[in-house]
């Protein structure tokens, strides 16, 4: 605890930062009037000042609370009054309240006094990019309406967020927000954040957008389909929100140096995957900058990879690469979480699911600030949350706020991309994930990094291994690649995993194998691919050329308007969608989905059919391919009855299509024509044909593991110095979308040479930190746990000996003997709480009576 010298005499001083200090170890909560009391008493005799600290410190110590980390909550609730924030079970309390405004009509004077009086630090929180109701837009602002400067679509389309719009971030409203933010820190504030800072890569056709082009690339929108021309606009729209984040910062730090600054943003994952534009690791260069909040939640985490959802390591990657970012850099990290999507369709069982895999995931980050939840009114505030969801809740939120700082254990693997990711790839962005999510399964640490980070060799010590892939972001920087050499040489083990396109990436690469001594002039490609090393030809396959494919269940993997689920011995999964020959023509597609990336490339769908009539010469349905939510048909045939050769039989029919470039949500459909028979759909098949082929290298002095025509090396490995490389050229592309999200032959070769180099998980199949009495655990087989533990996703705080865990479970787990459980509430928490008003009530009565004897007058008395 931080001891405060007082300079005049006025031990005053001391106490009042006792109570105000939010840095000290231990942070002492007095009742208001107590506090106020012992003011009045102005105290300067030292010994009696000690007896009243050590009286009230022995009375009130269940209300000392370990100040080991912070926590906060965004609200656009401006009456502290009418926030369920204010009035939780068990009198919880948060550290910080960011009050959001979105319009410069609010009233955030009286909204930053209200909340400062409740006593919480209060921050504002104003949108980068959403002009949420249209005040500037539409001319309330300056008698002048900003519609050319609005995010545009090439159809004339304007980006909306509600009634609100998506803004190019132009000088006119940079000055906007700039009024916004003056306006809030003469309220006084004690931070600002600004937030979600967003450009969506397709909506560059504005007027004000187009006036920026010229004057930065020399170019124009006209070169629509260009991918040059992507990574131009691209990059323009991240640049011109670097500018005026810059221009942000550096104005409230001109304004009041002592205001903290934050940026929330989503995770380039997300962004990507969204197709949005926005800096990340540019932004380290802003000085004005103070931290930043990493946006993850359920909607984040849940957007499908591949057609298959993994909560819990989306969101975990994503948390990742927020924790490298401000790695070494001296700026806070705060982690965001949310207990209610925003997507309202769902159950309250399917928000805490979610919620509870995002938890789980951000303790496994190195950070010990908590954004607890966004809008507490959405989720308190709503009449049919659950109870018990309230109580764990409360519980998950108390334990946040005392959790000690990460310990992590075993090795890290990184996976670097660079800002150009959400702009220049070559592939979907989930390419990322087949890299990493089989190494987690293995129980892996993986975690995405910015590769601008690695010109600090301090950072890259962080690393037992790093993965590298030029086909999910451009490189451009030969300094960053002779850092990894070196990073290499003196023990570090770099993998090159995948294809090179295009001429910076092929000069890159080759830069790379010179740094490693690996001489090599020229790449080149092999079509049939080898192994030459047995054990890689057991566990990773003899050849490398097959087929991809991958399989859906047309029941429970793929989505459906109509139709009955029922039980099929006859289908190979043993379920089948069916419609119905009988009954009113359906609107919609009986089968649809899943909305996946795909690269360009051949493919060929398949469709597992069978009818209960195949003798009228009538169709029976139609199968399509479709992308962008089905606007764009790619393919579509019509099948007729007669074309299955046996009724009650299952037969597979091919759908081909060609993709010229990376497609997003890629969909297939089956549209049932009824009144002809009854229609079953038990699968859906994607194969790739193979048109791609291996990336090789002609070389000498490697150790090969697969070879590929003439001789050249597919798979080898290198020492170079105390380390290793590793180059695995089996394209990313050729593997997607992925049989299987926890296994791929790139991933297996890479866990095995990882193996090989004595490099192995912590523990196996399983991610667990331990962060004081807490552990936090995911799943990927059997595991058991040692020790009596109480499981804070359970209200009733159910307590268990050596638990059990089956393949892709988490919990969250208190060590049953910690004094963390008795801040902790239950389902009855109404009467667990009076004990706690009768302990408060108590102490007052105490502190109250000691006042009263340190007040009475002296016994010595003054001559008359």
């Amino acid at each position: 605890m931080k001891v405060y010298e007082s300079h005049d005499g006025n031990w005053w001083i001391w106490i009042k930062s006792l109570r105000e200090s939010r840095d000290n170890d231990r942070l002492i909560r007095f009742p208001g009037w107590v506090f106020n009391s012992l003011k009045e008493l102005n105290i300067r005799n030292p010994l009696k000042l000690a007896l009243v600290i050590l009286i009230a410190l022995s009375i009130v110590n269940h209300l000392v609370v370990a100040a080991l980390s912070k926590t906060s909550f965004q609200t656009n609730e401006y009456d502290p009054d009418k926030s369920p924030m204010n009035k939780l079970p068990g009198g919880f309390r948060t550290d910080v309240a960011i009050v959001y405004m979105n319009d410069f009509r609010q009233d955030i004077f009286s909204a930053v006094r209200n909340w400062k009086i409740n006593e919480y630090e209060v921050w504002v929180m104003v949108s980068a990019s959403h002009d949420w109701t249209g005040g500037y837009v539409e001319g309330a602002f300056d008698g002048l309406t900003h519609y050319d400067e609005v995010q545009t679509y090439a159809d004339g389309r304007m980006a909306r967020i509600g009634r609100g719009y998506y803004m190019v971030p132009t000088e006119g409203w940079t000055t906007y927000i700039q009024y916004l933010i003056e306006k809030a820190l003469k309220a006084d504030v004690d931070g600002v954040v600004l937030e979600e800072p967003e450009f969506w890569v397709d909506a560059f056709y504005s007027e004000a957008f187009e006036k920026y082009l010229p004057i930065f690339y020399e170019a124009s929108p006209s070169q629509e389909g260009n991918q040059l021309m992507n990574e131009i606009t691209g990059s323009l729209m991240a640049k011109l929100y670097l500018e005026l984040e810059r221009n942000i910062f550096n104005y409230v730090k001109m304004l009041n140096p002592n205001v903290k600054t934050f940026l929330a943003l989503h995770s380039p994952l997300n962004y990507a995957e969204w197709g949005i534009s926005t800096p990340y690791a540019m932004t380290l260069d802003i000085q004005s900058l103070d931290g930043y909040i990493a946006q993850v939640w359920s909607d984040t985490a849940r957007t499908p990879i591949y057609g298959t959802t993994a909560l819990f390591e989306h969101a975990y990657l994503e948390y990742t690469y927020f924790e490298n970012l401000v790695e070494g850099t001296g700026k806070t990290l705060i982690l965001l979480m949310d207990p209610k999507s925003d997507d309202p369709d769902y159950t309250w069982d399917d928000y805490r699911k979610w919620y509870e895999e995002t938890v789980v995931a951000a303790l496994m980050i190195n950070s010990t600030w908590f954004e607890l939840l966004p809008w507490p009114e959405r989720v308190f505030g709503d009449p049919t949350i659950p109870r018990n969801y309230v109580v764990e809740l409360v519980n998950v939120f108390k334990v946040l706020s005392i959790i000690p700082s990460l310990e992590r254990e075993g090795s890290i693997i990184g996976i670097p991309i660079s800002d150009s990711y959400l702009w220049a790839r070559d592939l979907p962005p989930q390419g990322v994930y087949l890299l990493a999510l089989p190494l987690m399964a293995h129980g892996y640490w993986v975690q995405i990094f910015p590769i601008e980070k690695i010109v600090d060799p301090a950072f890259l010590k962080k690393f037992t291994a790093i993965i590298l892939n030029y086909e999910l972001w451009k490189s451009t920087d030969i300094s960053i690649i002779d850092m990894l050499s070196q990073w290499v040489k003196e023990g570090g083990i770099l993998f090159y995993v995948g294809d090179v396109t295009s001429k910076e990436a092929q000069e890159s690469l080759l830069h790379l194998l010179r740094g490693v001594n690996i001489d090599c002039s020229q790449l080149a490609y092999s079509k049939c691919v080898i192994a030459v090393d047995e054990e890689v030809a057991y566990l990773c396959g003899n050849s490398l050329s097959e087929p991809l494919v991958k399989t859906w269940d047309a029941v429970t993997e793929m989505k459906s308007l109509f139709g009955d689920s029922l039980n099929d011995s006859s289908s190979p999964t043993g379920k089948a969608r069916v419609g119905r020959s009988l009954g009113v023509q359906p609107e919609g597609a009986m089968v649809y989905g899943p909305y996946i990336d795909l690269p360009s490339g051949n493919y060929t769908v398949g469709f597992l059919l069978k009818v209960d009539d195949n003798e009228r010469q009538a169709k029976v349905a139609t199968l399509d391919v479709s992308t962008d939510v089905g606007q764009n048909i790619l393919s579509k045939m019509d099948i007729y009855s007669t074309d299955f050769n046996e009724k009650g039989v299952y037969y597979w029919f091919n759908l081909p299509f060609i993709l010229n470039r990376p497609a997003r949500n890629v969909e297939f459909r089956v549209w049932f024509n009824p009144g002809v028979a009854d229609l079953y759909v038990s699968q859906v098949r994607l194969i790739r044909v193979q048109d791609y082929e291996f990336l090789s290298v002609e070389c000498n002095g490697v150790e090969p593991l697969y070879i590929g025509d003439g001789d050249l090396k597919v798979v080898f490995q290198k020492r170079h110095g105390e380390g290793l490389f590793i180059f695995i050229g089996v394209p990313l592309h050729s593997i997607i979308p992925p049989p299987n999200l926890y296994d791929n032959v790139a991933a297996r070769i890479a866990s095995l040479l990882l193996r090989r180099a004595g490099v192995l998980p912590e523990a196996e199949s399983i991610l667990i930190v331990r962060r004081g009495p807490l552990t936090a655990l995911y799943t990927y087989g059997e595991a058991r746990l040692t020790g009596e533990f109480i499981d804070l996703f359970s209200p009733s705080l159910e307590e268990s000996t050596d638990p059990t865990f089956g393949s892709l479970r988490y919990a969250l787990l208190l060590d049953s003997d910690s004094e963390v459980r008795n801040r902790l509430i239950t389902e009855d928490w109404r009467f667990s709480n009076l004990g706690e008003i009768i302990g408060v009530v108590l102490v007052s009565v105490a502190v109250a009576l000691i006042i009263l004897i340190l007040r009475k007058p002296s016994s010595s008395c003054q001559s008359s």
